[in-house]
């Protein structure tokens, strides 16, 4: 077995460096492998990670449902964006590394990106919103 701490701190890491991609640092690579096409909140389907189980607060999953709007969901798309707390029992667990209103449908916008990785050796998955559009259909200046 995989040793779960190790997963989760390699999830975190590429999530943490995904975000620093919004303002133009680097994506590493492989976290730019695929692309959700333009939308405003919409979804991925359920993407396995490949990197085994993830226990995040007690419950073990091998993929998440990668959503437009800076999070990523493990129970179910999520396909509204309403601002809102994050915090406490939810009956679908989320991982928001950026939490905002993302509307990629303005010529121009960058795309969510997700895949896998390679994050201080050790396998990870990662997913971006670099130079991504806000709503209403409005595109990130750079």
């Amino acid at each position: 077995m995989k040793n779960t701490r190790s997963t989760v701190l390699a999830l975190a890491a590429s999530l943490a460096l995904a975000t620093n991609s919004l303002f133009g640092g680097p994506v590493l690579t492989g976290f730019d492998s695929s692309s959700l096409a333009a939308n405003d909140d919409g979804s991925t389907g359920f993407v396995n990670f490949g990197l085994g189980d993830l226990n995040f607060f007690g419950t073990t999953y091998t993929g998440a449902y990668l959503n437009n709007n800076g999070n990523m969901t493990f129970s179910f798309a999520e396909g509204t964006y309403t601002p809102s707390a994050i915090t406490g029992s939810t009956n679908n667990p989320m991982i928001a590394s950026f939490f905002a209103d993302v509307d990629t449908r303005a010529t121009g916008s960058g795309l969510m990106q997700y895949g896998t990785g390679t994050f201080e050796g050790r396998a990870a998955f990662g997913q971006t919103w670099r130079n991504v559009g806000y709503f209403p259909v409005r595109r990130r200046q750079a």
